[in-house]
Parts: C-alpha cells; structure tokens; sequence
C-alpha cells in the first residue's frame, strides 16, 4: 500500500473544513470525526489510486486525480509508491484555478 502525504495546503483545507463545520454546527466532535472521515478515505484511496478521476477532466491542468467523497474532491497525485494529497475541497469552489 502507498504512504499517504497530505501537503500543507491539503492540511490548510482539512483544518478549514473543521473550523467551518464546528461555526456551523456548534459541535467540535462532529467537525472532528468528518476530518477524519476525510483522512481515512485519503487511506483508503491509497489501496486503489486510479480509482480517482484524472484532473484534466475536470478543468485542471494538472498531472494529479480528483476522488470525490460526500460534497468533497481530494485532489491527489500518486506513484513510486507514495499518494499525496495536494488539496481537499468543497464541490461548491472554483477548484480548477486553486490547485
């Protein structure tokens, strides 16, 4: 199984998820176990890697794939055995100019 590597910016963007979660729902658990959530698929992917969508489908000129889990993309590069994580978003942003 490849080592996961989330990137700094896909931290930024777990961490923001979370922040958004508890102001919306005033409960830090929730907001908690969703990033794990998030973590965990990232885990799970790294069993399977091409599962993912390859970015220039999606409108980003990137050598990279999209996973969607829930209302979220992982955006995500994977070989020599390793996955990163390059960024974690919302479907509702305009990801193709943030990657």
């Amino acid at each position: 199984m490849p080592e996961v590597i989330f990137t700094e910016k896909a931290l930024t963007d777990i961490r923001q998820i979370r922040d958004y979660l508890i102001e919306k729902s005033s409960n830090v658990s929730i907001a908690d176990a969703f990033a794990d959530m998030i973590v965990d698929r990232a885990i799970l992917l790294s069993t399977m890697p091409e599962i993912g969508v390859p970015c220039p489908r999606k409108g980003i000129d990137e050598v990279c794939r999209v996973f969607f889990f829930q209302s979220y993309l992982l955006i995500y590069q994977w070989g020599n055995d390793r996955l990163r994580i390059l960024r974690v978003f919302h479907q509702s942003v305009n990801y193709p100019e943030r990657v």
